[in-house]
Formats: C-alpha cells, sequence, structure tokens
C-alpha cells in the first residue's frame, strides 16, 4: 500500500511514484494562450479578415483553438514557455569538491528570467537532501534575469566550515546527484483588488479591460490544491465569493456568475496576468491565427495556388514562416544545465 495521498492529475502532471522529494506529482509546463480573442479581433489583421464578436470562427469556439494551437507552435518553436507558471525540472550530473569548493551554476530550462526557485533538493540514490533556498541560511544566490542560480561552496566532508547540505564526500567529483529544482518563471503580474465592474443585477459575467485578461491558471502542484500558485479570488462588496458559485475563462478574463450579483454591489477579483509577456511573441501569435484562419477560410487543404470559377487564392507559407521565426529567433532557448 502506498502512503502517498491520491491527488486529481491536471494536465502537466504525471506520477513517478514515490522516489521523489515528497511523494507526490511532478508538474511540467503546459500550453497556454498568448493572446485572448479580444486582444486578436482588435488587431489590424484580424480586421483586414472582417472579424467580429458576432463572427462565426468567434461564436463556435473555433478561433479560441486556433489561438491555443499557435500559442503552442510557438512554445516549441522556442523550446520554452513564456506565460508564468511553476514546475518542477530534474538535472544529472550534480558533484561537489569539499577540499576545492566552487560555486555551482545551475542553469533553469526556461528562462531568463525566472521569478523564484520555491525548492531544491539533491537525490543521492534513494535520499533527498534539501537545500535552504531563502532567507539569512540560504545555500542559493539568484541572477534572476539571467536565468540561473549559484549554489555556493558551503560543502565539506565533515560538515565543518559553515555548514553543509549533504554529507560532501558521496559526491565529490562524482556524478551521482540528481538536482530536483521547483521553481516559478514567466512574464506576470499578480494583480489584487482588480475591479471588473459593477452589477445592475441582471448581468452574469464581468470581464476584465484589454490588456489584462490572459490570466494564469492554477497548478495542482505537487498534491497542493487547485489554483495554488495562481489563484482566482472574487469578492463581492470586498467580500470572498465561494469558489462554486461562479466560473472562470483563464484566457479571456472572464468570471461568470451563477446568479447575478445586486445593483450596485462592486465586483473585484485578485488573478495572475500574463500580459507582460513579449509583445514580440503576441505578435508572432497573431500572424500564426491568421494564416491558420485564412487558410482554413479559404484554403483549406493549403495548396500554393487555387483556382476555382470565378475565385483564385495563393498561400506563401514560405514567406510567412520566415517573418514569425525571424521575429522568434531572439527568444529560442539554448539551454546549459550546470556548470
Amino acid at each position: 500500500m502506498s502512503d502517498v495521498t491520491p491527488v486529481t492529475l491536471s494536465s502537466g502532471q504525471f506520477s513517478p511514484g514515490s522516489n521523489t522529494p515528497t511523494g507526490t506529482e511532478f508538474v511540467t509546463f503546459v500550453d497556454n494562450p498568448y493572446i485572448s480573442v479580444q486582444y486578436y479581433l482588435q488587431s489590424a489583421e484580424a480586421k483586414a479578415l472582417g472579424l467580429n464578436e458576432n463572427s462565426d470562427v468567434v461564436t463556435s469556439g473555433e478561433l479560441v483553438r486556433i489561438i491555443k494551437r499557435q500559442s503552442a507552435w510557438i512554445n516549441r518553436y522556442c523550446q520554452r514557455w513564456f506565460d508564468i507558471q511553476r514546475v518542477w525540472e530534474t538535472k544529472t550530473g550534480f558533484t561537489v569538491r569539499p577540499y576545492n569548493p566552487q560555486l555551482i551554476t545551475v542553469r533553469v530550462d526556461n528562462g531568463p528570467p525566472y521569478n523564484s526557485i520555491n525548492q531544491c533538493w539533491i537525490q543521492v540514490l534513494q535520499w533527498f537532501i534539501p537545500i535552504i533556498t531563502s532567507g539569512p541560511n540560504s545555500y542559493l544566490q539568484d541572477f534572476y534575469d539571467k536565468g540561473f542560480y549559484k549554489i555556493v561552496p558551503l560543502l565539506s566532508s565533515a560538515g565543518t566550515g559553515g555548514g553543509s547540505p549533504l554529507p560532501a564526500a558521496i559526491v565529490d567529483r562524482v556524478p551521482l546527484g540528481i538536482l530536483w529544482t521547483d521553481y516559478t518563471s514567466g512574464f506576470g503580474v499578480n494583480l489584487t483588488g482588480y475591479a471588473m465592474g459593477t452589477g445592475d443585477g441582471t448581468a452574469t459575467s464581468f470581464q476584465a479591460a484589454i490588456g489584462n485578461q490572459l490570466w494564469a491558471p492554477g497548478n495542482n502542484l505537487w498534491g497542493v490544491s487547485p489554483n495554488a500558485m495562481t489563484p482566482v479570488n472574487v469578492y463581492d462588496n470586498a467580500v470572498l465569493v465561494d469558489p462554486s458559485l461562479y466560473t472562470v475563462d483563464h484566457m479571456n478574463g472572464i468570471i461568470t456568475f451563477n446568479t447575478a450579483p445586486l445593483e450596485s454591489h462592486n465586483i473585484s477579483a485578485d488573478f495572475w496576468t500574463y500580459e507582460t509577456v513579449y509583445s514580440e511573441i503576441k505578435y508572432a501569435c497573431v500572424l500564426l491565427t491568421t494564416a491558420a484562419f485564412g487558410t482554413g477560410a479559404y484554403n483549406p487543404l493549403r495548396h500554393e495556388n487555387l483556382s476555382v470559377p470565378g475565385f483564385s487564392t495563393s498561400y506563401d507559407k514560405e514567406k510567412l514562416d520566415a517573418k514569425v521565426k525571424e521575429i522568434l529567433e531572439p527568444f529560442i532557448a539554448h539551454r546549459i544545465s550546470i556548470v
């Protein structure tokens, strides 16, 4: 019988059994959209296509699906994620030099930048040794904007000379160690008490203004309840509302109540927005979304040239791909693990 408390797995999670620092789920990055529907509809490209809120592609939900697919493509091409998320990752080849100590530099996969190193563990065989990551006794030096942190060389075989987070002799110049890092990365801002609007007694949905419509969905991190990192708290006249009384559309920053709030009641919310991602990422998503919609609507088989009686179209895929790749080139990850 396992003593691991069962949890509901969410997207981006898998269960490696009990051989983890805390014995619960491992969380990886997931794909989230980089533009909201309203953001796209305000673009020159969408206007050129004649799209608006009443277009079939919008009301059917197809535009949402297209945006998500193109955002995922950006992640794969750049080999990184730009929205704020909290994940775990492991690195091998971890060694120490107790008699000639040096700083150990660890570059996180998803950066720069990163926001915080939440937990660090060194695994040697089946044992896990925690590294203090915050406070006056921390063993870390953070270089947030550079995308790496350093573990200070307070490591000795006898545990002297300032203390030791692990029996260093075990991994003395021998790459037996596995480094586990729980960290938060990505562009995001935590907004509290954001004004969503005022009730009129009939309206049930309230939407944030353009610029704050992309809300980070919560991660069920390592057995913690959903939305532990990125909760959406909703208030009615400054009174916290039970989450069972509303639903949240994270992609478009919309709160929908089961019952309309009373007239003159002020509705506000706490949430993380990741609208602060690079503008180039958003623009690339707009271009890819436009191409996907345009070819899907008028040239579904992606022919380079298509002619039928009374209609012809030409699709220069290579030119578009080159443009998008040029935009994204500075953001491609070039990973170095441990040095």
